[in-house]
């Protein structure tokens, strides 16, 4: 039974993490973009002006998103800032 349940734990974990990367992989090459063309000189700096507020409402939902998603499937205790934690930092639990 408690095989099962961390199984369970592992398993919820893992579609949690693939779900966190998949919205932040998106927001990755509009980031570099901006920071690589956002000081340059016309036309180009143009598109990096226009792409900042896309850029900066991106990073706020992803943010919003994993503070309330990227928790553990055991306490609902918020992971932390790494991507692939073995263990919960709240309650100890083995994710991976």
């Amino acid at each position: 039974m408690l095989q099962e349940r961390n199984e369970k734990i592992k398993s919820e974990f893992k579609t949690i993490r693939s779900r966190q990367l998949l919205v932040t992989l998106p927001i990755l090459p509009v980031m570099i973009f901006v920071l690589i063309f956002g000081e340059k000189k016309p036309p180009v700096m143009l598109l990096g002006i226009q792409l900042m507020p896309i850029a900066v409402v991106m990073a706020a939902l992803c943010l919003i998103f994993s503070i309330w998603h990227w928790r553990c499937p055991a306490c609902k205790g918020y992971l932390g800032k790494r991507i692939n934690p073995k263990r919960c930092p709240k309650c100890g639990v083995e994710l991976r």
